[in-house]
């Protein structure tokens, strides 16, 4: 959905009559040619005015952009900065915007790349301007950490064409001090801002035409300490009749309330009355003031205050818009009286005025000030037509928190996005409650004008969908069912969008059955209808269920194709950071693994933890982040990294609060897991307990609920009680061939293997050698058929021999002879791989010699105790020449958490290396 863009933003502000002041002008021209430029002061000293003076002078283009605290969320950030940018060439490569107003991004790097990309290309264009400037304006209203980070990105790779100025009251983390120390950035402070007494004479006859004696102008310097506003003030007062004792008789405000008293206090009845009334938006028209009040003359008194220069600028000239002073705007809403009739009849004239120009984020503000809960509902409906266009979580849920609990549950379209957002995290009881307050809405309501039948049908099966899913996801195959046929019978007449995720359901609850050959079709089905609708969230739900039905049907080349190709259309519609993203990459770095692509598989696993976000579902989490590091630690041999991935895993489970493995889960629980790394080693022992304890889970499970638990782990839960038989009996049973059979059966090829592998294994280790040949054979028959690879070599030391004694018997010699090298290439990689870690960059002598000697500039205390207690952690083991691998080893946390740890050190420290880092802890060591 394409997000409002305000063209005024990139207008230069009017700021009327110039002061030149050409010592800043020249240092500005010099400061300007290195990539970033800041003028940084408090409001007032004239920031804004000294840029706008050196446009005069600039022979090259200059596109600006006036930022504001809207623009304090990164996908408005960057959707006005790109746009921006695309003032330089129309032509500008528009696949960072696609991605900006269709969905939910997680890391707002990836945006910066993309422009910086698009960027490269203009460079090598030959009409391309040898120099070109942006004016980002106003940035103290920007503090969000994605924005800063991604923004220094930019900032790092920038093109040697572009250079950046930016104004703002506050002094922003933009690792201001190493783009320093590198020249590449200047600051121009407050101190170079400052008018001295004799300025102050030059400036006052220039902008009012005053001509004040020498010591007055004294009086006037120490009491503003040369702020250009104040200066300003003032000299309106004074010129308006106000004596110099009364204009400088503020003492700790800097003239603030006083001055503007006075000032207001001159203007006549009809310019106070507009100013008042324009205070209630940050822009506005004259059309607006006439809406206000059509027998005042308007426009008159617009053009008499823009050309005070002080209070009113015209930001666009097109279509003429204004802008009052931030911080007079400010004092107009806190200070002047206003009738609370008037005000509320003001505020719903703005309000239809906003929607009128579609300005839908200013108006949503305006509707949440007014309580005006309809409106709010109706511009929320603008912005999020429908649950396939929901992809701004966060908007959505700020939003969301800000209305009043007994509105919320009146407005059915609020209610739908309410149960959404507490569905992603798991919270069913909410999801519950919203989900009734939409269903008693419509069977009171069954008519209403301001809801089509179309938003009915909408609201109606969405509500329906998420109940089906909690049920299915909540060990309640036949709740779900009965949900799904209701969903069929009342809308069966209706062709709509969410119809994918009905045919989604039904795959998923084959899938859950272990029917999964009847669940691939089904979920084909909702793939393609899903991407007809362009459902980005149902595409990547189905997308994911499917590529694992595919790897347990041993279609593991269908699978890698299938995901391969759908992430390009993701990508290309710019969706792929939707919530539970991260399940796509899960299930192709386990396909990749199943195909021995383990660069693959681990570059899958990187996207995915770049993928989990605020709005994945904890179920994701668990699966995609913990089982799927633990498949890859174990598949190539590192097993006490596996050790440490349970324990987070526990930790995790323990913090989320719920055991969503009780009623529902396709997978192993961490107990299980656990118990089967440690029989790789030799200690049966766990996995025994576990296979007690199973054996009555599922006596009662039959006596109690025959149909209501998850038989795709069930069947795994058999297979591990067999094995605990197996190791305590040295008996093979006949339930591994059962097993085997129904899997078959039902197309789950991949335990149908593991059925036949499993008993090889333990009879090998138990010397039962004849025995173990017989299974091996039965597994590598069924393996060979459908390439399968991982499966069978991820246990390296125990199928290595079995392997020999196959191909010694000439048993599918072919395929045992390919499973030997991949095994040789995989350990070749294991080794490479852990060469790589080794050679992560150390401190050098001559690093350790520069930050003994201090060549580093100073850093104040603040820095270091805005770091977390883990930070420090990490930190400290840096500076003891700790690796990222020892590091997470001694920690007990993955390689990835590391990094993460560091780029939050750099980013806090304003720093780029680890040195410059180390030099800041010990500086603040040392004081």
């Amino acid at each position: 959905m394409n997000q409002i863009v305000l063209q005024q933003k990139f207008t230069i502000p009017n700021s009327g009559t110039l002061f030149n002041r050409p010592e800043l002008v020249e240092k500005l021209n010099i400061y300007s040619l290195s990539p970033l430029t800041l003028i940084i002061a408090p409001a007032g000293y004239g920031k804004t005015s000294l840029v706008c003076d050196w446009l005069q002078y600039a022979r090259h283009p200059i596109f600006w952009l006036s930022l504001d605290a809207q623009n304090n969320l990164p996908s408005s950030f960057w959707l006005y900065l790109f746009n921006c940018l695309k003032r330089i060439d129309r032509d500008l490569d528009d696949s960072a915007l696609q991605m900006l107003n269709t969905h939910f991004i997680e890391d707002y790097c990836l945006i910066s790349d993309l422009i910086l990309a698009s960027l490269e290309k203009l460079t090598r264009k030959w009409n391309r301007p040898n120099r070109v400037v942006i004016v980002l304006d106003d940035f103290h209203y920007i503090d969000h950490p994605q924005i800063l980070q991604s923004l220094n990105r930019f900032l790092d790779y920038i093109p040697n064409w572009l250079q950046l100025i930016i104004t703002s009251r506050e002094r922003p983390k933009l690792m201001l001090p190493n783009r320093c120390s590198k020249a590449k950035a200047h600051i121009i402070d407050a101190s170079d801002l400052i008018f001295k007494s004799e300025q102050i004479a030059n400036y006052l006859s220039t902008k009012l035409g005053l001509a004040l004696l020498e010591e007055d102008l004294q009086i006037i310097y120490n009491q503003t300490e040369g702020w250009a506003t104040a200066i300003q003030l003032a000299g309106l007062a004074i010129k308006a009749g106000a004596s110099l004792e009364d204009c400088t008789s503020t003492n700790d405000t800097l003239l603030s309330d006083f001055l503007f008293d006075e000032v207001f206090s001159q203007l006549d009845s009809s310019s106070q009355q507009l100013l008042c009334d324009i205070c209630i938006t940050d822009h506005f028209s004259l059309e607006l003031c006439q809406r206000f009040s059509p027998e005042r003359n308007n426009e008159s008194i617009l053009e008499a205050l823009i050309n005070q220069g002080l209070f009113i600028s015209k930001i666009s000239d097109i279509h003429p818009n204004f802008r009052l002073h931030s911080l007079f705007r400010q004092w107009l809403q806190d200070h002047t009286s206003k009738d609370p009739l008037q005000l509320h009849h003001n505020q719903r004239i703005a309000l239809t005025w906003l929607e009128s120009k579609r300005d839908y984020h200013q108006a949503l503000e305006l509707s949440i000030t007014l309580k005006d809960w309809l409106s709010c509902s109706e511009i929320m409906r603008q912005l999020y037509p429908s649950l396939v266009h929901i992809h701004c979580f966060d908007h959505v849920s700020n939003i969301l928190n800000r209305i009043p609990e007994d509105i919320l549950i009146t407005l059915p379209h609020f209610c739908l996005l309410k149960a959404l957002l507490h569905f992603s995290h798991y919270q069913y009881e909410h999801v519950e409650k919203y989900n009734e307050y939409i269903e008693a809405y419509f069977a009171h309501s069954p008519v209403n004008s301001k809801i089509t039948d179309l938003e009915r049908i909408s609201l109606l099966m969405g509500s329906r969908i998420l109940q089906a899913q909690m049920a299915r996801f909540s060990g309640q195959p036949g709740k779900a069912s009965a949900i799904q046929q209701d969903i069929e019978n009342t809308f069966q007449d209706s062709s709509h969008s969410l119809t994918c995720w009905l045919i989604f359901g039904k795959a998923v609850d084959l899938f859950i059955a272990d029917q999964i050959q009847q669940a691939i079709p089904h979920f084909q089905s909702a793939l393609a209808l899903a991407k007809e609708a362009e459902d980005g969230l149902c595409v990547i739900s189905t997308l994911g269920w499917l590529l694992h039905a595919l790897y347990h049907n041993g279609q593991v080349q269908q699978g890698i194709k299938l995901a391969e190709t759908n992430i390009l259309w993701l990508n290309k519609l710019n969706l792929l950071n939707l919530p539970n993203a991260s399940s796509i990459h899960a299930a192709l770095a386990i396909l990749y693994l199943e195909d021995n692509q383990l660069q693959k598989a681990w570059h899958s696993y990187s996207y995915l933890l770049a993928n989990i976000n605020d709005f994945t579902d904890p179920r994701e989490i668990i699966y995609n982040k913990f089982h799927t590091h633990f498949h890859l630690l174990t598949s190539t041999g590192r097993y006490q990294e596996a050790r440490a991935c349970l324990q987070q895993l526990e930790g995790f489970e323990h913090q989320f609060g719920q055991d969503i493995n009780a009623d529902f889960s396709i997978v192993l629980d961490t107990n299980t897991l656990s118990a089967l790394l440690e029989l790789r080693h030799g200690n049966s022992f766990p996995l025994l307990q576990i296979a007690q304890t199973q054996v009555a889970n599922q006596e009662g499970r039959i006596s109690s609920q025959p149909s209501g638990y998850c038989q795709f782990r069930h069947l795994y839960e058999r297979m591990i009680i067999a094995t605990g038989n197996l190791i305590m009996t040295s008996e093979i049973c006949e339930e591994f061939s059962k097993v085997a059979l129904e899997s078959l059966n039902n197309g789950n090829i991949s335990r149908a293997i593991t059925c036949h592998l499993i008993p090889a294994k333990v009879l090998y280790t138990q010397n039962h050698v004849n025995q173990a040949l017989q299974h091996f054979k039965l597994a590598l028959a069924i393996s060979a058929k459908h390439q399968f690879i991982n499966l069978i070599i991820e246990d390296t030391v125990t199928i290595f021999p079995l392997l020999e004694l196959a191909l010694k018997q000439d048993i599918e010699s072919a395929f045992c002879q390919n499973l030997l090298s991949t095994i040789s290439v995989r350990q070749q990689f294991n080794d490479i791989e852990f060469e790589k870690e080794r050679s992560v960059t150390r401190i050098t002598e001559i690093e350790k010699t520069i930050v003994q000697e201090g060549n580093f500039h100073q850093y104040n205390q603040g820095m270091v105790d805005s770091l977390s207690p883990r930070e420090l952690e990490v930190l400290g083991l840096i500076n003891q020449g700790k690796r990222n691998k020892e590091i997470a080893a001694q920690l007990a946390i993955s390689l990835s958490t590391v990094k993460r740890h560091l780029q939050n050190i750099y980013q806090k420290l304003q720093v780029s290396s680890r040195t410059e880092a180390i030099a800041i802890l010990n500086h603040h060591q040392k004081t």
